[in-house]
């Protein structure tokens, strides 16, 4: 997501949609009530002399909505917007009810009463990620799952199934492999744009597919990473990221940091004295003794502080941004995330203890 413009005495920001990931950024930090401005098409109304089947002819014109509803789609990368016309040319009615269809590439207008110092550095986040297209495949006997790496977690794409005879029938057992092997490489095939992709299974499957892509897909050979899971299908598809296995290829993924972060934070709670606080009670002590590290907050808590008038959590951003201190903002969905929102949501890493052994 690229930035183009701040006039944040005005509540407004320009921005340009770059990848799939910036839509899910988009609909995170949009609200109902906030006013988006995008190109859109629409029917034109023209004077009441006009033909109707001139009136019904579309054009492309920038028109501003009042959101209502927002809903994004992470099967197709599409994000609705849809609200009342407040804004555009004369030759779109204002008060009439429009959805904008945002995708990648399209330039829009985001505007707030006040933008919140977490909304704020989420928008930070999404402008400064530098993003791989990883393609996942988990693969086990006949049958696998596909997905796509985002930074909320895995986008499940699909699957590929072959039925596969037993190992007794050892010709067509062979045989069934390699057409499966076959859906495989093709699947790959489909996502010609990705800088690369993980391809994992149990056993010796994973070694058994990477001879047969030397032999048949030599192509795909330096695209494809070959690694060991101990189950396919979608289970698979979790373990790949669990495990760190994207770690050896990309190192800056969002899900992967916030998993790390939240394993190192789970030890050092667990401990007496240790390096870690958790809780709003706990996290503002630790502010005021200047002890925070990192702090780190859920995406769900920040929805529900806001929603219930509490300020607390944000004004802890703003001071440790003012005190140069990390802030982590936990929005994959991931084993991890749910075990730090059952932990109340907020938390922090510490600089030194603040509480005796």
């Amino acid at each position: 997501m690229k930035i183009l413009k701040k006039v944040l005495k005005e509540g407004r920001i320009d921005l340009k949609l770059e990848v799939p990931d910036d839509l899910w950024y988009l609909s995170e930090l949009m609200e109902t009530g906030n006013i988006v401005r995008a190109l859109t098409k629409r029917r034109l109304e023209l004077n009441r002399d006009t033909k109707r089947a001139e009136r019904q002819e579309k054009d492309t014109v920038l028109i501003s909505v009042k959101a209502e509803n927002i809903e994004f789609d992470k099967t197709v990368d599409r994000l609705r917007v849809t609200g009342n016309i407040v804004a555009g040319p004369e030759t779109v009615p204002t008060g009439v009810t429009h959805t904008l269809n945002l995708k990648t590439g399209m330039t829009v207008t985001l505007q707030k009463l006040e933008w919140t110092p977490s909304e704020l550095l989420r928008l930070d986040e999404a402008a400064k990620a530098v993003r791989s297209k990883i393609l996942l495949l988990a693969i086990e006997d006949g049958h696998g799952a596909i997905g796509m790496l985002r930074d909320y977690g895995v986008q499940e794409l699909g699957e590929v199934s072959e039925s596969i005879s037993g190992k007794q029938e050892e010709e067509a057992h062979e045989s069934d492999t390699i057409k499966f092997f076959h859906l495989v490489a093709k699947a790959i095939e489909n996502y010609p744009d990705i800088d690369r992709a993980v391809v994992a299974g149990p056993g010796f499957i994973r070694d058994d597919f990477g001879a047969f892509l030397k032999n048949k897909y030599p192509k795909l050979v330096d695209k494809v990473a070959l690694e060991h899971i101990s189950a396919g299908g979608n289970r698979g598809l979790q373990e790949i990221v669990k495990r760190g296995i994207i770690d050896r290829i990309v190192k800056e993924t969002k899900i992967r940091i916030e998993m790390q972060f939240l394993e190192k934070f789970f030890v050092e709670i667990s401990k007496d004295g240790g390096l870690a606080v958790r809780g709003i009670e706990e996290v503002m002590e630790a502010r005021n003794m200047g002890a925070i590290d990192t702090l780190v907050v859920s995406n769900a808590r920040l929805k529900k502080s806001k929603i219930e008038g509490i300020t607390e959590v944000e004004t802890l951003i703003k001071d440790i941004r003012e005190m140069k201190g990390e802030i982590l903002i936990i929005s994959g969905s991931h084993e991890q995330s749910e075990q730090f929102e059952s932990l109340g949501g907020i938390g922090a890493t510490l600089r030194f203890k603040i509480k005796n052994d």
